[in-house]
């Protein structure tokens, strides 16, 4: 797909099996910004094959110790919210520095996610 605008961004890192990469944001959020996917245009979660699977996370994890060995960061959260892009199917990878808050209790606490819904 020429006009995928995740495969025009920057390449931060590649598997060794060519089948997933690691590349720049095109309008990150926070200072790292990154998103994670297949080199092969998917759409969904079902259509990633589990040899794709295994290379993001391989991947993935490579990428998180190589840059906690480097930064500050200390730890990565890892989502894939799939609401915007139905071409290309792909993770963000957002590091969580050390100054910065958590941001599950954000998510999943009562101004975020959980904001009016209850647990039948």
């Amino acid at each position: 797909m020429t006009d995928c605008r995740l495969c025009a961004a920057p390449t931060l890192a590649t598997d060794e099996t060519g089948l997933a990469r690691i590349v720049a944001f095109p309008t990150p959020q926070f200072d790292g910004h990154a998103v994670v996917m297949t080199t092969a245009h998917k759409g969904r979660l079902e259509d990633v094959t589990p040899e794709e699977w295994r290379a993001v996370g391989s991947l993935v994890s490579k990428f998180a110790a190589e840059t906690r060995a480097a930064t500050d960061v200390e730890r990565f959260y890892l989502l894939l919210i799939g609401d915007v892009d139905d071409h290309q199917l792909h993770m963000h990878l957002v590091p969580r520095y050390s100054a910065d808050p958590a941001l599950g209790p954000h998510v999943f606490g009562p101004e975020g996610w959980d904001a009016g819904r209850s647990v039948a």
